[in-house]
């Protein structure tokens, strides 16, 4: 093998070894912004459920006209929806007769 066979050799495990290093210590970042990103998320979604109005954790008074369609809608679903008939009687034999 030539000198430069063995520099090239040497400077591409010298690249890989520092492409490997790089990799791991970006991924190693990414990983802590990942964890302080989802902390921030959940302390500012906090925050912002605390100081909603009327907030999910509180029941709203009803406005009178919501309780009157709540109602109409109520009373409509009692009803029958549909009413069958028998419009002319049938024969025996499943024919209408006239």
């Amino acid at each position: 093998m030539t000198p430069i066979e063995t520099t090239v050799i040497l400077l591409i495990l010298i690249d890989i070894a520092a492409t490997f290093y790089l990799a791991r210590a970006s991924a190693n970042v990414i990983s802590a912004r990942i964890q302080d990103l989802d902390q921030s998320l959940a302390e500012a979604l906090a925050n912002t459920l605390e100081e909603l109005p009327g907030s999910i954790g509180e029941a709203q008074q009803m406005n009178p006209f919501h309780m009157l369609i709540a109602q109409v809608i109520q009373e409509q679903l009692k009803k029958p929806s549909i009413n069958v008939t028998e419009i002319a009687p049938r024969a025996k034999d499943g024919k209408f007769s006239s």
